[in-house]
């Protein structure tokens, strides 16, 4: 069961405090049970224990996730321009930080300087495209977010997200079309 694996590891972090894998296996755990304050202290603990620029990216990474879920946007924001301080990009960052620009930080100039930032490295990854479309639904380019969501919706026909998102969409396309007919 997972309790024994995670008091296992528990045991092998206690015995061994500076080995980063007996962290990352726990945050891993912790966040399939569901609890957040564990897993936050072993990103943290493991955040402590790795010199690697990309773990550690990785990790702040997984800190802000948590952080933007819980409506803690300065801290959020805090740990990904720790990541954008970095030497190398990391593109699902540059992804987050231009979602909230776009919807919660309502900079979308900025939003569009990190989509292309996070696209650049990964031109067809359906998370940073529906991020573009949600740019182009902000610009007020509903054609545009429109055809990028209806190809993403065609991909991947369960994803919720893109289903919403082209749904409001298509609800701001047919309310143009209905005035225009009144």
């Amino acid at each position: 069961s997972t309790s024994r694996v995670i008091n296992a590891l528990s045991t092998i972090h206690k015995q061994h405090p500076k080995k980063l894998l007996p962290c990352l296996y726990l945050a891993d755990l912790y966040t399939k049970e569901g609890n957040i304050d564990q897993v936050m202290y072993y990103h943290t603990k493991a955040l402590e224990l790795t010199e690697n620029q990309q773990m550690k990216a990785r990790i702040l990474y997984q800190l802000s996730m948590i952080h933007y879920e819980k409506g803690d946007y300065p801290t959020m924001l805090s740990l990904l321009e720790q990541i954008e301080s970095m030497e190398q990009t990391y593109p699902p960052a540059c992804n987050l930080h231009a979602f909230h620009c776009a919807t919660k930080g309502k900079d979308l100039t900025k939003a569009q300087a990190l989509c292309n930032k996070a696209r650049n490295n990964d031109k067809n990854n359906p998370h940073f495209l529906d991020t573009q479309s949600l740019i182009f639904y902000k610009q007020r380019k509903y054609e545009q977010a429109a055809n990028l969501l209806k190809a993403l919706n065609q991909k991947d026909p369960r994803d919720s997200m893109i289903m919403m998102h082209l749904a409001k969409t298509y609800n701001k396309l047919g309310n143009k079309i209905g005035r225009a007919h009144v």
